[in-house]
Order: structure tokens, then C-alpha cells, then sequence
């Protein structure tokens, strides 16, 4: 069946082999055509076609039958084939479809999601209502070293709710899988007492019933069933269909129907390959989990942190510990890493332990170092309060991606860490360098640290390579543009200081100064007192985070005063794009 030629998930009842084949062809071109033009997840999805496809087939969507996509990356198929084909077009755009699911884009999505691990406590809630007659929740292998997982599956042993659990199996989460679970399968399963069984069984199971042959037939199949669930599996009542060929239509429909008769919760292993239908080798699946559209990695603020943590590490008489929770790939640590594996960690999709882990190794008083996007950041507050600040710990906090996400929408906005972190009180040190020399100094003064987190976040994106004009201590600000004429003050922090210095420069005007608010916390009160005392008509403070929580909250009592205008810029919600004016649009209105 071609693809133009799809209507509804109802057309897919019937369709033999070979048309399903030809649709998954046409599905797959499809994602390659749109994430190669708009960016996103492309190996995931590539994986998941033939899989998406059966589960279409086999379940009812629209008769009371749901499916939930855990972390929701892998996607890109399903809204294909519901209700989004004619759109697809649009995924990450602007007022585009989003590039994971959310309630808000379709009757056929019932969780809004973007993090590993909510996929099966989010189906174990909807399992609870009569209405549904199958809740199918699909899960990659990586979330299985998600606590929020593990947790879910403690609490599905203990109920009789059934839940079709389809273990999206490819070994790899954004990069190679640290997965024990995943590890532990297949070594049982490369083994020779059980491919013995396996081939065993295949000869009995043609026996007659009820013979000695046909008893030791069903012996033989407990063998491998202990064997083909883990403990883990066995230790939450599942019953156990597996392991099936993700890319092969006839083996994938018989297993989920199957599963759809069973009157328990069963799981369905499912192995399949990131990049399937593109040719793409390990290194490449992990280089294409998030296709960009081009290669910028020299330019990156990422690439910058990875190459100066590398050159330091190297260097260092005493070494630190570093940690990551699955995203090393992405931040251009994974050579690193590999090259210094007995000081580097990598937990998988388990941040709250990342925090825990890094905790322990400051109380022995080790250096550590640990290396997180801010978006996931908000996972480990618990963590983070209890472990690390409560006992003012020398910890490091590398945080990825500070800023909105807008490809990957509001689940990934990174605006959410700084309000969390001030909440804290002021044992936290929060920083975000405007240039490469800036943050080179601060991871210095960082390592240097001895008592108190310290956290320096940065944007995805450009960065500007530019060394370092003048020493500066903790909590330090400088200015950036500093006339005597200037009646408006603006405070920002990050790459907005290189932003202003450059409009402020394109507007020609001697109106505007410009504060580099480098550490958000501790503020430098020496230089608030000043600013108060040189009686500014204005004072702007732009920041990308949440309006409540950030640099104005822990200004506004120093700067208040009846002679000056204060006005702040930040995000009132975090779930818009568009909620605040540009930095240029704000100062070009300023001196009109």
C-alpha cells in the first residue's frame, strides 16, 4: 500500500505482507525527507516503523484501545499513520506538530511527554479505568535504568490492571546502552544451554498432546521461559513474549495478538535497529539519534565545554570524577570518556542517581564533575537539596542547553533551573559565561572551589571564542559597555551580553550600558549598590528564564527606588515561544 494512498489505521486490517512492507517503505522516506529538512530524531525513528505498523494493525485506536510511547522521540510514525500525515511536514516548526506527543495535537496521544520513564506509570493510571480495553505502552530498553521505570513496575506487580508492555529493544539509548537488563538478555541468550532449549523446542512443539514428548516439550519451554525473563521480568508477574524481529511484519503481528489474548500483563521483546532502511553503522546511529541540519560542532558551546573539560582533566595534577547520565554523544564527551573510563561514568538514563553518585564522591573528598542538560536537571531537585547543598558540596554542574528548546518544545526548555536552584537560598553558585574565556575561568575557579555547588550553565548553539579580557572572582559582575552619557542600564548574563554589545553597536547609540551579570547567584552587591547610586532613568534586566525566580528576584531589592523605572523581561510560563519580545526589537524601542 502506498502511503498517498492511506487513509486511517482501519486500512491497515487487512493488507497482506507485502503491502505493509511498501507502506513502511513510504513511511520511512517520508521521516527522512522531513527530519533531514527540519532536524530531529532520525535513527529512533527509523527503528521503530515496522513496530509502529503492527501495533496499528493489531489494536483498535479508536475503539478504546490506547498506546503510550515512553520518552515519545519515537514517534514520528504513529502520528504518520493517526491523524497527522498532511502535517508532518510541520513537526518542529513553529505552530508545527511537536516533536513528541501531546494531548493537545491529537485525540490519539494520551501523554505529553519528552523525559525517559513516565511512558508506564502514565499507563498504569489509564489501566485503572473500565473504558480501555488494551493500554499498550512502549518502552526503550535505556528506560529500564530509569528509576521512575522500575518504580512503575513495582507497582504494576502488586495489581491485576493488565498492561502490554513492548520492550523496544536496539541496545543503544542516545549512545551505547549502559543498560544492565539489556546486557544481561543478551548474554543468557548467546548462550549454549539456552540455544540448546531453543532448538529442542522447535522440534517438540510438532508433537502430538498429551505424550511424554509433548510433557517434555512444555519442560523444555519453562526452561527458556526462566531463562528469556530476567529476574526482573519474573520478579514483576509478566508474562513474557519474546525476543521478536522488529522489522519483520509477520513475526511482530503474531506476538502482539498474542499479547492482546493474554489476560495478564505480559511484555513483548521486541529487537530492533536504530537507522533501520538507511544503512547506518553503530557510530553513525548514535551520530543520527538527533539529526542536525548542519555541522556546527566547532562553533558549539557544547563543543567548547568538552574540548576545555578534555584539556584540563589532562593537565590536572589531581584528576576529578565525571559524570553523565546517557547524553555524552550529544556533548561531544563520549572520546573523552572512553579514553579516561576508570575516572568516567556514564548512568544511563538515571539522574537522580548522577547527583546521589556525585554526592559520595565529594563527602570522600573527591573532585567531581557532573554533565546534564537543564531540562533534566529538573528531575534530581530532590537530589540536588538533600544530597549536594544541605552539605554545601563542591560539586561541579555542567549545564547543557540553558534556553528554550524550540525544536524540541516546552518538555526540553532549559528556563526552569535557575528558579529551582535559587530556591536553595544562596549556598548554590550559578553562573553562565558570555564568551569561550569566560567559562574557561569559571570552571578554573570551579575546581578551585572548596565548599558550595557550583553550577555554569550555557545555551545550545553558537558560542563566542573570545579570551578572556580580565580576570574576575565569584560572584563578580563587569560592565560590557560602560558611557558616562547612558541614562539606561541593561543586566543580562550569557551569550544576551554579546548579543546587546553587537545591537547596541549597530544602533550607533551611547544611550544604552550593558551589565554582564555573570553569576546570578551570588549576586555582586558591590556593584548594585553603585548602580543605585548612579541613578539610571531606567534599569532593563532581560534574562531566558521564568520571570518569578531568576536574576530579577534577587535584584529588585537592591535596584527599587522612586527616581528609576525598573522593567524585567523573562518567561511568565515557559510554554509559549513567543512570550517575550527579542532583545533587539526591546533595545531599539528604548532610543526611539
Amino acid at each position: 500500500m502506498k502511503l498517498r494512498d492511506y487513509q486511517t489505521h482501519y486500512d491497515l486490517k487487512d493488507l497482506k505482507t507485502k503491502a505493509l512492507i511498501e507502506l513502511a517503505n513510504d513511511v520511512r522516506q517520508l521521516i527522512i525527507e522531513t527530519v533531514t529538512k527540519n532536524g530531529g530524531h532520525l535513527a529512533s525513528n527509523l527503528g521503530t516503523v515496522e513496530l509502529t505498523i503492527s501495533l496499528l494493525k493489531t489494536f483498535d485506536i479508536d475503539n478504546n484501545d490506547i498506546i503510550i510511547f515512553d520518552t515519545g522521540h519515537q514517534t514520528y510514525t504513529y502520528k504518520i499513520l493517526t491523524d497527522r500525515k498532511t502535517h508532518f511536514s510541520t513537526i518542529r516548526l513553529p505552530d508545527g506538530l511537536a516533536a513528541f506527543q501531546h494531548v493537545n495535537e491529537s485525540k490519539y496521544d494520551y501523554i505529553s511527554n519528552g523525559h525517559a520513564g513516565t511512558g508506564l506509570s502514565t499507563a498504569i493510571a489509564y489501566s485503572y479505568s473500565p473504558k480501555y480495553n488494551n493500554v499498550i505502552c512502549v518502552i526503550g530498553d535505556a528506560s529500564f535504568t530509569n528509576g521512575l521505570t522500575l518504580e512503575a513496575l513495582t507497582h504494576l506487580g502488586l495489581i491485576s490492571n493488565k498492561i502490554i508492555i513492548v520492550l523496544n529493544d536496539n541496545g543503544m539509548s542516545i549512545s551505547k546502552n549502559v543498560n544492565i537488563l539489556h546486557t544481561a538478555v543478551s548474554k543468557v541468550r548467546t548462550g549454549w544451554l539456552y540455544r540448546s532449549a531453543s532448538k529442542i523446542s522447535k522440534v517438540l512443539r510438532y508433537i502430538p498432546p498429551l505424550t511424554l514428548l509433548w510433557l517434555a516439550h512444555l519442560l523444555v519451554e519453562k526452561i527458556i521461559h526462566s531463562f528469556a525473563i530476567p529476574g526482573l521480568f519474573a520478579g514483576f508477574n509478566l508474562d513474557y513474549i519474546g525476543t521478536v524481529d522488529g522489522h519483520h511484519f509477520r513475526k511482530l503481528n503474531k506476538s502482539l495478538r498474542q499479547a492482546k489474548k493474554s489476560s495478564s500483563s505480559v511484555i513483548v521483546h521486541v529487537k530492533t535497529k536504530k537507522g533501520y532502511g538507511y544503512g547506518l553503522e553503530q557510530a553513525e546511529q548514535e551520530k543520527y539519534h538527533s539529526y542536525k541540519l548542519k555541522d556546527t560542532k566547532t562553533s558549539e558551546w557544547s563543543y567548547h565545554i568538552a574540548q576545555t573539560v578534555e584539556k584540563v582533566f589532562q593537565s590536572a595534577a589531581e584528576k576529578f570524577y565525571f559524570i553523565s547520565a546517557a547524553m555524552q554523544a550529544s556533548l561531544y564527551l563520549e572520546d573523552f570518556m572512553l579514553k579516561n573510563s576508570q575516572y568516567c561514568i556514564d548512568v544511563g538514563l538515571a539522574e537522580e542517581h548522577a547527583i546521589t553518585l556525585a554526592s559520595g564522591f565529594s563527602l570522600d573528598h573527591q573532585r567531581v564533575v557532573v554533565s546534564m542538560y537543564a531540562s533534566f536537571l529538573q528531575r534530581t531537585y530532590d537530589q540536588i537539596l538533600h544530597d549536594v547543598v544541605r552539605n554545601r558540596l563542591p560539586v561541579i554542574f555542567l549545564i547543557d542547553r540553558a534556553g528554550l528548546a524550540l525544536g524540541d518544545g516546552d518538555s526540553h526548555h532549559g528556563i526552569y533551573d535557575v528558579g529551582f536552584l535559587n530556591s536553595m537560598g544562596d549556598t548554590p553558585i550559578i553562573s553562565q559565561p558570555a564568551t569561550s574565556g569566560e567559562f574557561d575561568h569559571l570552571f578554573t575557579l570551579a575546581l578551585t572551589n572548596k565548599q558550595d555547588p557550583f553550577f555554569i550553565r550555557y545555551p545550545k548553539g553558537d558560542i563566542m571564542i573570545q579570551p578572556l579580557a580580565k580576570t574576575f572572582q565569584v560572584g563578580q559582575w563587569d560592565y560590557a559597555i560602560n558611557n558616562k552619557e547612558a541614562s539606561i542600564l541593561l543586566i543580562t548574563y550569557g551569550n544576551n551580553v554579546i548579543k546587546a554589545q553587537s545591537i547596541i553597536t549597530k544602533l550607533a547609540t551611547n544611550k544604552i550600558n550593558v551589565i554582564n551579570a555573570r553569576f546570578i547567584n551570588p549576586v555582586d552587591k558591590t556593584m548594585l549598590m553603585q548602580i543605585r547610586e548612579d541613578n539610571y532613568q531606567q534599569i532593563i534586566i532581560f534574562e531566558e528564564v521564568i520571570k518569578q525566580t531568576g536574576l530579577y528576584a534577587k535584584v529588585i531589592d537592591f535596584l527599587q527606588s522612586n527616581k528609576t523605572s525598573i522593567i524585567h523581561y523573562g518567561y511568565q510560563n515557559g510554554l509559549g515561544q513567543k512570550e517575550i519580545n527579542s532583545l533587539e526589537e526591546i533595545l531599539q524601542n528604548l532610543i526611539n
